[in-house]
């Protein structure tokens, strides 16, 4: 099954200042910026490639996966606060759906987000795996409520 990443929210005379119902409600209500973001990325990321810009266009194409991931975990009451969480995360649910494009794309955005620091792919295949990812992200996003 699928774990629920909490952070310990800040104190304020040794109260806790939200408690958990709080925030998940935030977090729910977040939901639409979670499917704005990842779709604002996608678009980045084509017009990206449009400019010859590999390692911008991976970094959206990550930041894609990344926001459609957290917007499956948050309509969950879910919430993922590092990388590491982040792809567990999409690990169980690629298990859990018996869906191996999950993780298998994860891992693809994934390496484009490294490719922003170390570049050395091409436009081409930058464009490449946009196409293969691109039907993930819109799987992820269709299992996030659009409205809460």
């Amino acid at each position: 099954g699928l774990r629920i990443y909490n952070r310990v929210s800040h104190t304020e005379g040794g109260r806790v200042a939200r408690s958990k119902d709080v925030m998940m409600r935030r977090f729910k209500r977040d939901l639409g910026k979670y499917r704005k973001q990842a779709i604002r990325y996608i678009d980045n990321a084509f017009k990206s490639l449009e400019a010859g810009e590999a390692e911008k266009a991976g970094e959206f194409i990550w930041g894609s996966m990344a926001q459609a991931v957290k917007g499956v975990a948050a309509a969950r009451d879910i919430r993922l606060v590092s990388h590491n969480q982040l792809r567990e995360f999409a690990m169980s649910l690629a298990k859990d759906l018996k869906d191996t494009a999950i993780s298998r794309d994860f891992q693809v955005a994934n390496s484009l987000h490294s490719n922003f620091y170390e570049p050395e792919l091409t436009v081409a295949y930058v464009f490449q795996c946009l196409e293969q990812i691109r039907p993930t992200i819109g799987r992820l996003l269709s299992l996030v409520p659009s409205n809460m």
